[in-house]
């Protein structure tokens, strides 16, 4: 449950790594935490909502599948699955998106889905690299497991998602807070 506030929180401080300004990096994460609780909260619930459905769909459509004979019970699974790529993607940019602006978690959520499709290339690369990642630390528990556990405290979540935050940020930029700005004449 606490996962989305600790994100908003991360990203607050990753943020302002990207845009190259000072973090005060417990500060603004507490900050970013308690300022973006209930927004972020629910953006949370949703993601577990939509991994254990994402699991349940990988784990019960190839069973009926293989028991009544029958493939199109792998159409809902696939269509499940790709729902879920494309909340995983929206996740980008919803969190830099809540820490970076005063949206509603309807525009948010419009906002971030609309990125995740215009900015497909961003998404891909960020995607290539967090799965790559994870395919590294699978790697590093299979042989170094003290590693592991000492690596997995901090290390991986903060350096993925940096990276994944310097990907979407400037299309961030480009299409919602640079057009805010132009609309009331300001730079």
């Amino acid at each position: 449950v606490n996962i989305g506030p600790a994100m908003a929180g991360m990203t607050k401080v990753l943020r302002l790594f990207v845009i190259e300004k000072h973090s005060f990096v417990a500060r603004d994460f507490f900050r970013g935490y308690r300022e973006n609780f209930k927004k972020s909260l629910a953006i949370g619930l949703l993601d577990i909502l939509v991994v254990f459905s994402a699991y349940a769909s990988y784990n019960v459509y190839p069973y009926y599948a293989i028991k009544n004979e029958n493939n199109l019970f792998y159409i809902p699974m696939i269509i499940t699955l790709s729902l879920a790529l494309i909340v995983f993607m929206m996740n980008y940019y919803i969190f830099p998106m809540l820490v970076a602006t005063d949206l509603s978690l309807k525009n948010l959520i419009k906002n971030s889905f609309a990125l995740a499709v215009v900015a497909i290339k961003q998404n891909i690369i960020s995607t290539v690299f967090v799965l790559a990642f994870a395919l590294l630390m699978f790697i590093v528990f299979l042989y170094t497991p003290p590693l592991f556990l000492i690596l997995i405290a901090v290390f991986p979540m903060a350096l993925v998602w940096f990276i994944v935050c310097f990907n979407s940020y400037p299309v961030i930029q480009k299409y919602v807070i640079n057009p805010y700005y132009d609309s009331i004449g300001k730079v």
